[in-house]
């Protein structure tokens, strides 16, 4: 999966990732793991619904904000750090990602999201926040423009159903 999204950039993003990965090596491990188990779980509760720009897509990107920050606070790294870390690698993804502004800027709100989230759900288990998070979907905004996703990053917003 990991390798699969590698051989989907170019020479120059790939330059970027390893050079982002080469300035917080410790960060890399714990940043695949969450990726994984994100997807896994996205898989596991959602199939393959979670790549359109629906609900499930935007739990995909709260949960994996969460886990990358919860995994790599376990390993015993500073959470500013973390969250700095978590923001720049999560960021660097959507810039080489090929989407409308709309589906950009509503990934950059969920990612934010789950960055806010995690004081309060990090102590929780992958499948319990991923419960959760499908709990608090269901109050998720549904977005037409830019314009209408909330400033306060504490609602997770999608664009279609």
């Amino acid at each position: 999966m990991i390798l699969g999204l590698i051989k989907q950039l170019s020479w120059k993003e790939i330059l970027g990732l390893v050079g982002l990965c080469l300035r917080r090596p410790a960060y890399v491990l714990p940043t695949i793991k969450a990726t994984k188990n994100c997807i896994s779980l996205c898989d596991e509760f959602y199939g393959k619904t979670h790549h359109l720009d629906n609900r499930a897509n935007a739990v995909r990107h709260v949960l994996w904000n969460l886990l990358i920050a919860k995994y790599c606070i376990q390993r015993r790294l500073k959470p500013l750090k973390v969250m700095d870390w978590t923001n720049t690698i999560t960021d660097w993804h959507e810039q080489f990602s090929i989407n409308p502004p709309l589906q950009q800027a509503m990934d950059l709100h969920n990612n934010a999201v789950g960055r806010n989230w995690l004081s309060e759900l990090g102590h929780m288990t992958g499948n319990e926040i991923m419960h959760e998070l499908i709990l608090r979907a269901l109050k998720a905004k549904k977005v037409g423009s830019e314009e209408e996703i909330p400033e306060e990053k504490n609602i997770i917003v999608y664009i279609e159903d």
